[in-house]
């Protein structure tokens, strides 16, 4: 179970790794874009997201982006080209997520969030979990989201 420095650490050490080149994320600090690749890690793992979904979702927002009406000059209006490039960068970040994924799973590592995104799944995906939880727990009350 890792939390906080070591999370730091292993997005770090994917982000010195990455291949690149980075077309968006090349504005940013390294430790900027760490901090970035751990946000967009646990938004995923709260929302049941994997990082491939997230990249043909946002390639599926570009592609409609390009459809969108245009100024009386034939350009991109400022709204949507600032949509594009949060789009882009996002996409740069879903691999980083990726690898930052798969690096913790070949080292048998776990955050909060994984075990939160398991318990998720596991109660979801597997009927009979839900079903004995159900049966064992007629009502939870929590004081606190996070202490979920």
């Amino acid at each position: 179970m890792i939390t906080g420095a070591a999370r730091f650490r292993l997005a770090a050490r994917v982000v010195a790794d990455a291949p690149g080149p980075w077309q968006y994320l090349s504005r940013l600090r390294p430790d900027t874009i760490t901090q970035r690749v751990l946000e967009l890690s646990a938004e995923l793992r709260s929302h049941l997201v994997d990082p491939a979904d997230l990249d043909g979702h946002a390639r599926e927002f570009l592609a409609q982006l390009e459809l969108a009406p245009t100024t009386p000059r034939g350009l991109m209006y400022a709204s949507l080209q600032g949509a594009r490039g949060v789009a882009a960068e996002r996409l740069e970040l879903a691999r980083l997520v990726d690898a930052y994924e798969k690096l913790k799973k070949q080292l048998g590592l776990v955050e909060f969030a994984d075990q939160m995104a398991w318990a998720a799944r596991l109660a979801t995906d597997v009927p009979s979990v839900g079903s004995a939880l159900r049966q064992e727990f007629g009502v939870v009350l929590l004081d606190e989201y996070q202490d979920t």
